[in-house]
Order: C-alpha cells, then structure tokens, then sequence
C-alpha cells in the first residue's frame, strides 16, 4: 500500500465512524387538528318531558280544580286546573331533567375556526393549546 493511500482509509473510516454517532433532529410534526382555546360559554339545556309529568300535573290541578265552584263552575274549574296542572307537570319535569353544556371554541393552527358542544370542561381553559380528537378534546403540549 502507497503510505498516502493508507491515511486516507484511516480517516475516512474515522469520519465515516464519527458521523454514525450523530443524530439527524427528527422532522417537526405538524397537527392540522391542534390550536387554542378561544372561548368557553356554558348554557343550560332544557330536558324533555314526558308524559307521566304531564298527566301527573293534569290530576293535581284536576283535584285543585275540583274544590273551587259548585255545579257547572266546578266542571270548568276542575278542567282548567287539569289543562293548568298538565303544563305545569311538563314544565316541572322539563326543569329537572335539564343539563349544562359548554360551547368551546377553538382556533385550528391553519386558522380554521372549530366550536364544540361538551358536557364536561374540567381541565381546559381559554388558551390551552389542545387537539380535536374524534370531537372531543385532548391537551398537546406543541
């Protein structure tokens, strides 16, 4: 071997054996689901009445109703009190099976403008940085 040849061997394994040891920085990872908290606005949801709080109503205010009056004011007493007692047994039950929500908005990082309807907020605030997963969201830390 010509001794010059040989140094070149020699450092190019050495520089072939030092750039092993290096590591390339991963890509950056963009999220077309990721952004920021913008807005939260909770709102209360009126349930759903069912008839068994209607007719419940309907009796009570039929039963009140028949107290009042005598002879035929008594018919009409007792049927306004039942139409009375019947809303009233609906609007009751619509107020007890009501529910709170929370309307999130949330800016994508492409500018795109995303609002979601949840029932549960805890843990998120406005300017989070979160991820929309499946329409819920998820916290991310980029």
């Amino acid at each position: 071997m010509v001794p010059g040849k040989h140094a070149l061997y020699i450092t190019a394994v050495a520089c072939v054996m030092m750039l092993g040891g290096c590591k390339v920085p991963p890509a950056e990872v963009t999220c077309d689901q990721c952004g920021e908290i913008q807005r939260i606005d909770k709102f209360v949801v009126n349930g759903d009445a069912s008839p068994v709080g209607m007719l419940a109503g309907a009796v009570i205010g039929g039963v009140i109703g028949n107290q009042i009056g005598g002879g035929r004011g008594k018919d009409a007493a007792t049927a306004a009190g039942a139409l009375g007692g019947a809303a009233a047994g609906a609007e009751i039950e619509r107020r007890q099976n009501r529910a709170i929500q929370y309307e999130v908005q949330v800016e994508l990082d492409n500018g795109a403008q995303h609002t979601l309807t949840l029932l549960d907020v805890s843990g998120f605030g406005v300017g989070d940085r979160v991820q929309l997963v499946n329409g819920e969201l998820r916290h991310t830390s980029s």
